[in-house]
């Protein structure tokens, strides 16, 4: 969430709690983990397109798109 400029706060008030469960449920099930290790440590910017594997990553921009 921070990477993409998303307000934790704002994003656990703002977000239906079914909706943060399936956000966590599918990073959870995701098998690339390492790899958003890997972009999120080593990234100076926020590249939404360096997170394009992530199963969330619609709906993050989505929310980014609407703060």
């Amino acid at each position: 969430l921070g990477f993409l400029g998303v307000d934790k706060d704002a994003y656990l008030h703002k977000q239906d709690a079914l909706q943060i469960r399936r956000h966590m449920q599918k990073c959870d099930d995701c098998d690339a983990k390492s790899q958003c290790d890997d972009v999120l440590n080593n990234s100076q910017t926020a590249d939404v397109d360096a997170l394009g594997f992530c199963a969330n990553i619609e709906d993050l921009k989505q929310i980014r798109d609407d703060r």
